[in-house]
Parts: C-alpha cells; structure tokens; sequence
C-alpha cells in the first residue's frame, strides 16, 4: 500500500514538474508555432497625393482676389489650384489567405482604401473684355477616392519561428479607383468635360517590413490566441507605387476596356508611405 502510494506521489510530482516547465518554455519562447493561413491588416498614410496635375499647365485663366478685391492670377494646375498641396490622409484594409507556407508564405488577398480632398472651387464669369474666366468661390468642395485591390504576396517569413521578429514582404496587383468631386450642396460637380465622376484602373506595388510584436507580452500573445485565435501580432510599414491612369499606354486599362482606350480621366498615380497592424489567425 505505501510503496502504492509512493509511485502515485512519484507520478504527480514528475507531471507537475513536466507541466511547468512547458509553461515556463511556452512564456520565454520568442514565438511559439500556432499554425494560421489567414491575414488581416490595417493600414494609414499621412503622405497620400495623386498626381492628377502631372503633366498639365497652370491656370491661364483662374483668379482669386486679394484683400481688396482685385484680381490675382492663381497660376497653378487644375487639382492644386483647387485642394492645395498639403498631403491627406488615406485608409486601407487588407485580408489575405495563404496558399503556400514554406521557405516563407506565398497568397491572395484583396483590399478596399479610402482618401479625400477638401477645397474651394471656382465660379465661371466674364470679365470686361467678353472672356470666360474662373473666379475662387466660397463654395466649398471634395474630392473622393475609393480603391478595389486584388494582389499576390510574398513573405519572409522563414526564420520568425527561431525568433527573429522582422518579415520583409512585397505584394503586387490590379487597383480599380472609383472618384467623384462632390458639392457642398452634395450635388456631383459638373466640369468642363462632363460629370466628375470616373472609374480609374491600373497597378500597384508594395515593398514593406512587418515587426512581430508578441514579444512585448508573450502571456497576452497566447491568451489571444488561445481565446480568439490570433496567432502572431505585427506592427506594419512599407513604401506603395501606384500607375493609376486611363492612359493609351496603360496595357492594363486596355486589357479591362476589350483592347479600347477608353475615356481619358484623371491621373490618380501616386507613391507614398504607409503603416499599420496586421494579424494572422
């Protein structure tokens, strides 16, 4: 009965001991490996602004009035002469799926972004010899941008499981920019040419680095993915290309248009920083 007893001790105190030490490994390991396919981010740019005035001339015939009232040539091309040139903010959320982990992971995803301009528009009136001319409004007026993506991504991320916390990544695919200029009234702004209102396609490019941070708080990393299965949390940052043109030499927009031109629109091209979270589950 005792010696019974002894190897029941023997049994639980080998268990406790082996128990622990999983616990005290699972809290100093730098990454512990928790299987996920799926990847979710969030992203910003404080520098976001398209290149709607690439290529065009100044205002020949745009005023604004100084203190008092007389005229002043703006000299500035369309888009600047109306938003300015500070740059905006833009927004954007990705998912993707992995389809191959190995020597790093290879996917899909797909992704939606939002930016917009405010400014102040111009009135058309006759001057004193008969001509056209634009004077600066007080009517207040936005510029609106909502992007479509669908790319392919590569990570490095090969070595996270030894602890090295920083994955480079690239990621490549098609945009589809939907704008409109929109009055203060809410109406859409009527232009020159027609409706300011337009659908953009072409490609984008981006080059980054994701920075693991479980590390801050291993426990709160395996609680989180333990409760709401988040496998790993990444600080985000990367440099985005965008050729977003309806221009003849834009192959892309020949493919998305049957092999036509189409409408020539606005220029919304740009390159620009940007940072966020990204979470893999």
């Amino acid at each position: 009965m005792k010696q019974r007893f002894a190897g029941v001790l023997a049994l639980a105190w080998v268990g406790l001991i082996s128990s622990s030490a999983r616990a005290q490994e699972d809290e100093e390991s730098p990454r512990p490996e928790r299987p996920h396919l799926w990847r979710a981010s969030v992203r910003a740019s404080t520098v976001y602004f398209p290149d709607a005035d690439k290529g065009l001339a100044p205002l020949s015939n745009a005023y604004g009035t100084d203190a008092l009232g007389d005229l002043v040539p703006v000299n500035q091309p369309p888009f600047e002469a109306v938003f300015g040139t500070r740059h905006r903010l833009l927004m954007e959320g990705e998912l993707e799926r992995d389809l191959w982990q190995g020597f790093g992971s290879v996917g899909v995803g797909a992704g939606v972004a939002y930016s917009e301009f405010y400014g102040t528009g111009y009135h058309q009136v006759e001057d004193s010899s008969g001509n056209l001319i634009y004077i600066k409004s007080s009517d207040g007026t936005g510029f609106h941008l909502i992007t479509a993506k669908l790319f392919a991504t590569y990570r490095f991320d090969y070595f996270v499981p030894d602890g090295i916390p920083v994955v480079p990544y690239v990621k490549g695919g098609l945009d589809w920019v939907v704008y409109w200029e929109q009055l203060s009234s809410g109406a859409i702004t009527q232009g020159t040419s027609g409706s300011a209102l337009g659908l953009v396609t072409g490609l984008e490019a981006t080059a980054g680095l994701s920075f693991l941070i479980d590390f801050i708080d291993p426990l709160i990393a395996r609680d989180m993915y333990t409760d709401l299965g988040i496998a790993h949390s990444y600080f985000t940052a990367g440099w985005t290309w965008q050729d977003i043109q309806n221009d003849p030499s834009n192959l892309i927009h020949k493919i998305f248009n049957s092999g036509q031109n189409g409408p020539s629109t606005l220029n919304l091209s740009a390159s620009f920083f940007n940072f966020g979270i990204e979470l893999e589950f």
